[in-house]
């Protein structure tokens, strides 16, 4: 019996539909279990990634969002920039008979819109800066040092697809205070001029991203007593 039971469950494993096991991937990947954030193991894979040592800095911040965000951003921008090459390649560089159908479409599209075809175009421009200075901003991680606690280093985007290291000191994080009408005001503020300042450069914080809650005071300057490390 437990054999059969055993060869089911293996069955509905197998033929589970594919869009379902998608699904689960896709929710595994988008949705982190929140125990998990600051698991053992995880710590000490991200420090290797980061080329920090656990010895002498602790992750006291990790948004997985961000770093979501940024790997699909660093995956996505090479086939925009291809996309965009192409589309310039064959409407200035071909003619009208030699361009592919798709090409060919687009531009008989654009030609029946007239001046309309920009707007569009101009609302996919101001979406995709709004990405690209929003991933900007965001913090993915933050190590502090555990011999001088009041220096932090953050992971953040530079340069659209890649990580850096932006080190600022306790004395120069400072909240960026607005306020706000309503929570669109709010996201459109943060977009574009963030919520904190870490050292020379603007940020995107979340609260909730935090360690604990005293690491975030602490590094806020709202409190003194510097955390356990």
């Amino acid at each position: 019996m437990l054999r059969i039971a055993g060869l089911i469950q293996v069955r509905r494993l197998s033929t589970q539909p594919p869009h379902q096991r998608l699904w689960e991937i896709a929710k595994r990947y988008v949705l982190p279990d929140p125990e998990n954030v600051f698991a053992a193991r995880e710590l000490e894979r991200l420090h290797k990634w980061d080329q920090m040592e656990q010895e002498k800095f602790l992750l006291i911040y990790r948004d997985i969002a961000a770093s979501k965000s940024h790997g699909v951003m660093g995956f996505a921008a090479p086939f925009i920039l291809l996309g965009t090459l192409f589309l310039g390649y064959e409407v200035f560089a071909k003619e009208n008979e030699d361009r592919y159908w798709t090409t060919k479409k687009f531009l008989a599209d654009v030609d029946e819109l007239g001046y309309f075809a920009c707007l569009p175009g101009l609302a996919f421009v101001v979406v995709i800066i709004t990405l690209i200075r929003f991933q900007h901003l965001r913090v993915q991680r933050i190590y502090q040092n555990r011999s001088n606690p009041e220096e932090f280093t953050a992971i953040v985007t530079k340069n659209l697809v890649m990580q850096g290291k932006h080190q600022f000191h306790r004395s120069k994080c400072v909240p960026l205070l607005a306020e706000y009408s309503n929570e669109n005001h709010k996201l459109l503020i943060d977009a574009f001029r963030g919520n904190v300042q870490l050292g020379s450069r603007n940020a995107v914080l979340s609260s909730e991203d935090f360690y604990r809650n005293n690491y975030r005071t602490y590094m806020l300057q709202e409190t003194n007593t510097p955390p356990t490390l």
